[in-house]
């Protein structure tokens, strides 16, 4: 809920699809689910280096440069997804929901917009979701995350800085965020 008077801030569903790893049809499935999924406004981009085969309402801008080479978006992780962080992102600010192509959308995105913090992401540490074992300290996973555009824009920068170190040192984008942004949150388990 907004106070009134207080200006609403422009939401966006993010997504990514570069290389050849999907085809359209994931993007436009997934714009299909969002629009359905949600009840206030949202644009949705998508941020591929191949637009053929998008629907017309897909906002379509290309990749950041972070300083990754093609040969590089799969090294290990999924390194563009660190382009989400620019400082500049194409000029635009305000709150975003990055979804990975391979996600099923089955409920209301909205909540995951309203929820406040500056990162939110899921909990990707090896034994989430298994109350049988012991419980490992959280780590970010980048399947589905919130924030504010250019917020955590200290995360591209680190990686610009020295990318192949990063990816030298660093097993997966997921490690990364998490160890550039520790006090990130957690979506609640359910």
């Amino acid at each position: 809920l907004r106070a009134k008077g207080a200006a609403m801030t422009e939401r966006f569903v993010l997504s990514m699809k570069y290389g050849r790893a999907y085809p359209a049809d994931y993007v436009n499935v997934l714009y299909n689910a969002s629009r359905k999924a949600l009840k206030r406004p949202a644009r949705f981009v998508c941020l591929t280096d191949d637009a053929a085969g998008l629907l017309p309402g897909i906002e379509v801008l290309a990749i950041p440069d972070i300083g990754l080479r093609p040969e590089d978006w799969f090294r290990g992780g999924v390194w563009p997804k660190i382009s989400l962080f620019d400082a500049h992102f194409h000029g635009l600010r305000g709150r975003a929901l990055f979804i990975d192509l391979d996600m099923v959308i089955v409920q209301d995105l909205d909540a995951f917009l309203d929820r406040p913090g500056r990162l939110i992401g899921t909990n990707a540490s090896p034994n989430w979701g298994k109350p049988d074992q012991a419980r490992d300290a959280p780590e970010f996973g980048s399947m589905i995350f919130a924030y504010d555009l250019g917020a955590e824009a200290h995360i591209a920068e680190a990686f610009r800085a020295d990318p192949q170190g990063v990816m030298g040192r660093v097993r997966t984008e997921q490690r990364f965020v998490h160890q550039c942004s520790p006090e990130a949150a957690f979506w609640p388990e359910g």
